[in-house]
């Protein structure tokens, strides 16, 4: 159960300091982020998470007067973060928590290892009670102490038991062949006869899939209507567009604080008076360029930088989604194959095969089709859209045009006409999509006798 002060860290200055704070520098060649994964083995989804652990971490040495202790993965950041000597003690601790985090080893021993397993309980319950609920097990393991809160229903939240009854449906083709034809294996049709098999296996195939991929778009669509009512403004456009999505929000916003203008259609003007004293996630990357211009290709690679480590808290939800719904896709598989191989065995024996060529490329078109219709962020667009404010409301505000529409609301302004080439160039011409996966483990409270936890001075 989320504790009641719960989200009251969302309004301290510290915190919305700390989640802005750059932890990857742009213009490294092997950024901190990329540099953790391969030295720790670690998915970009799984390392994006670590990172965000390691802020909140941070943020709770800074609020409590003892300090905290980390999981042995969140120390893992910690470690690497001190190797980056400047990075830490001034950019980090001096300009953005305003006060120095030490890093305190453990001494060893039992009743070393005891205090610290104590301290690390302690942390836990510091956690729930700073961000209204427990941490990721898979990142802060053996929570001893935990109730079992909303946490654990929602790291798996599309886990089911599979209904197998469902898929008897699969068995009607044979039935159909076996009653009508005498025939129960459908290779051994005449050609008219597997054009009616194939027919009806593909019907009952995009059917069960249909079914199944229906079930978990509703059930996506009431997590976000009940569970994530908080959604800040970065995570409702990562749900609706995907990192890109972000990375425009956050430029819309500038430039329609008057921070940044576009001179000629390939550079912006960087505003620095008028970028003082507001709060942005882009705002230390740009304060640390040491010229007045910024290409725009180079504004959305810093761009992207940023936004990148804005939808860690719904990584989860969107890897274990899209694992759920691609169990389908196995069904559409063994019915193309079966269409493929009795193609091919006509072509062999010299049979007329176009009339199967042609429901082959209907089967996979429909297919492709309730395949992208199931993704992840076209389903959550369309959720939030109708859960989004009055259409009168929206046409003033240019940033929830932006999370819910993208890139077509700034086709129609005025004010953002001169960009649309830029916009559609820089931000939409490339790939886009986050890497699953994660990392599972650890050992059980806290990083045991390598790591005693943090003091501020």
């Amino acid at each position: 159960m989320n504790n009641t002060n719960t989200h009251n860290y969302l309004a301290d200055p510290l915190w919305s300091r700390i989640d802005a704070y750059p932890i990857d520098n742009p213009d490294a060649a092997h950024p901190f982020s990329a540099k953790l994964a391969a030295e720790q083995g670690w998915t970009k989804s799984f390392t994006r998470q670590a990172i965000e652990e390691y802020k909140k971490f941070i943020y709770l040495c800074c609020i409590s007067p003892t300090g905290a202790s980390p999981s042995k993965i969140v120390d893992e950041v910690w470690h690497q973060h001190l190797t980056y000597t400047t990075d830490y003690w001034i950019r980090f601790c001096k300009n953005t928590l305003h006060k120095d985090i030490h890093h305190y080893p453990s001494q060893g021993g039992a009743d070393e290892n005891a205090k610290h397993s104590d301290w690390y309980d302690k942390t836990i319950e510091l956690y729930n009670d700073a961000f209204g609920h427990y941490p990721p097990e898979h990142i802060w393991p053996g929570q001893k102490h935990r109730e079992v809160p909303e946490y654990e229903e929602e790291q798996k939240p599309f886990a089911e038991h599979i209904n197998y009854a469902k898929f008897a449906v699969l068995l009607i083709p044979f039935v159909l062949i076996t009653l009508i034809f005498w025939q129960p294996n459908p290779f051994h049709l005449s050609g008219p006869h597997f054009l009616v098999f194939f027919i009806t296996l593909a019907i009952c195939t995009i059917s069960l899939q249909a079914d199944w991929a229906a079930g978990k778009k509703k059930l996506l669509k009431h997590i976000l209507n009940n569970k994530y009512h908080d959604l800040t403004k970065y995570e409702k456009a990562w749900l609706s567009g995907g990192t890109e999505r972000i990375a425009l929000l956050m430029v819309v916003e500038l430039i329609d604080k008057e921070i940044i203008t576009l001179i000629g259609t390939e550079t912006y003007n960087i505003n620095y008076d008028k970028m003082e004293g507001y709060d942005h996630p882009l705002a230390e990357s740009l304060k640390n360029i040491d010229h007045l211009t910024i290409a725009s290709a180079r504004l959305k690679e810093v761009a992207l930088y940023v936004a990148g480590g804005v939808e860690i808290r719904l990584l989860t939800l969107k890897d274990e989604y899209d694992n759920q719904v691609s169990k389908a896709n196995w069904l559409i598989a063994i019915t193309a194959a079966i269409g493929i191989l009795r193609f091919i065995q006509g072509e062999s024996n010299d049979k007329p095969t176009g009339f199967l060529f042609g429901l082959l490329i209907a089967f996979g078109f429909i297919a492709l089709t309730l395949r992208h219709a199931n993704k992840f962020h076209p389903v959550c667009n369309n959720t939030l859209r109708s859960e989004s404010e009055l259409p009168e409301a929206l046409e003033t505000d240019i940033t929830n045009q932006v999370i819910l529409y993208g890139i077509a609301p700034l086709l129609i302004l005025p004010l953002y006409s001169h960009m649309r080439t830029d916009y559609n160039n820089q931000f939409y011409g490339g790939d886009s999509g986050s890497s699953g996966g994660g990392c599972s483990g650890g050992d059980g409270g806290g990083c045991g006798g390598g790591c005693g936890g943090c003091g501020g001075s």
